[in-house]
């Protein structure tokens, strides 16, 4: 008894893709259902990429809803499954732990690290590639020798790669402010936050963007001058710092009041051999204060040798930002343990912005360790009490 079938589906004239027509109403929404490719107004013929993936997925389908196909189109069908369940197979078998990948050195000597290593080898398999490993493992090395693409995620922790830190010291301290450059925002700010509650729909948006923009550089700026000073007490102690901001106007106040330490930028208005130098000197030793954008880092390496406290002068509404920030010195040949210290003021953006970063991490960590709790953060402030009580003696002898 010939077995009913509920359309057709054939390899077009170019063999990369695949066309199916003619199939009936349920089985046109069934196929809507499961390929999510297809937009809900999509009319037939259906057009499917020829690949290994689609292959074995159509194959699945049509044991399901048999569709008319050519004896020469199966056989094309199904030696592109087969592809895909080998591939499959030496994936799994690339990410064995006991798998040896090809060495590949880089310039300079730099020889690619075993996860690395095994990362190519999985983009050169199957050609698309997202990691999500730990910050600071070197994700950035995995894309220039793979040039990466979208979809198989591997994601290794520290732990499994045998790069284990002490936990992050995260310290939140609360700095003054001028209430003079508060005085100079207020009367802005009063007049966006009305437009922002009481305006139209665009109105609305447009003034809570400025509003954003003003409170959180006036926060910045009336700050400054005491994170300064606060930075001055870890410099005297000869404490190598990266020092981390984001508005211009903040940058000004800290290069002033800081100029006689010899700080260097690395931020988005300096070009990239300005950038280089700026590590060079830093890294070699030529100053202990290394000024960066809160944004600018990704990707930067070398510092983990030189310096282990990062201070944010600034804050960001995302967690992740300042984590891969955190990550330009906590990461691969760092040796002790990182101090990230976040200066913060009771005016401002600040305490709405650590409210919310306290949720945005939570839900962060949801994504990326969707079966593990939240790690209790980890805080110790006893070698900065150190640090103080040296500098207070320091100055009371000098007095």
């Amino acid at each position: 008894m010939p077995v009913r079938t509920y359309g057709k589906i054939y390899l077009d004239e170019d063999k990369k893709h695949w066309k199916i027509n003619n199939a009936e109403p349920h089985v046109c929404i069934k196929l809507k259902a499961i390929f999510a490719k297809l937009s809900a107004g999509a009319t037939q013929p259906f057009s499917f990429d020829n690949t290994p993936e689609v292959c074995q997925d159509l194959l699945w389908f049509t044991e399901r809803y048999p569709l008319a196909i050519s004896e020469a189109d199966m056989s094309v069908m199904k030696r592109e499954k087969k592809k895909h369940v080998n591939n499959i197979n030496e994936v799994e078998r690339i990410l064995l732990p006991d798998y040896q990948p090809r060495e590949l050195t880089l310039n300079e000597g730099y020889q690619a690290r075993h996860y690395q290593l095994t990362s190519v080898d999985v983009y050169m398999k199957v050609k698309r590639l997202l990691i999500g490993d730990d910050i600071g493992l070197g994700k950035t090395v995995c894309g220039i020798l793979s040039c990466l693409h979208k979809e198989t995620r591997p994601r290794r922790t520290r732990a499994e790669v045998g790069m284990e830190l002490p936990p992050i010291n995260k310290i939140v301290h609360t700095v003054g402010y001028d209430e003079g450059e508060v005085i100079k925002a207020d009367q802005i700010a009063r007049q966006l936050a009305i437009r922002a509650t009481s305006g139209s729909f665009v109105e609305r948006g447009q003034a809570s963007r400025e509003l954003d923009i003003l409170v959180r550089q006036a926060t910045g700026v009336s700050k400054a001058r005491h994170v300064a000073e606060y930075v001055k007490i870890l410099l005297d102690n000869n404490e190598p710092i990266m020092l981390a901001a984001w508005h211009r106007d903040v940058y000004s106040v800290l290069l002033e009041e800081l100029k006689d330490y010899n700080p260097v930028m690395f931020t988005g208005s300096e070009s990239p051999a300005q950038k280089e130098e700026a590590k060079r000197k830093f890294v070699d030793g030529e100053t202990n204060l290394f000024i960066i954008s809160l944004r600018s880092g990704i990707g930067l390496d070398g510092l983990q040798g030189r310096c282990n406290i990062v201070v944010i002068a600034e804050l960001d509404w995302s967690p992740k930002i300042m984590d891969q920030l955190i990550g330009r010195i906590d990461r691969f040949g760092q040796k002790e343990q990182v101090t990230a210290i976040y200066l913060v003021s009771d005016y401002g953006s600040d305490p709405l912005i650590i409210d919310m970063l306290a949720v945005k991490s939570s839900q962060s960590h949801n994504i990326i360790n969707p079966l593990t709790a939240v790690a209790e953060q980890y805080t110790d402030e006893s070698r900065l009490k150190l640090l103080a009580e040296k500098f207070l003696s320091k100055k009371a002898v000098e007095a």
